[in-house]
């Protein structure tokens, strides 16, 4: 299992790729 601070990490991050994604490809969001 992984260390709290890691999993939060991990999960900032995939909400700024996801928010980039959603910025550079409008409309393409799932």
């Amino acid at each position: 299992m992984e260390r709290p601070a890691a999993a939060y990490s991990k999960g900032k991050l995939t909400s700024a790729i996801e928010d980039f994604s959603a910025l550079s490809f409008p409309g393409q969001e799932s």
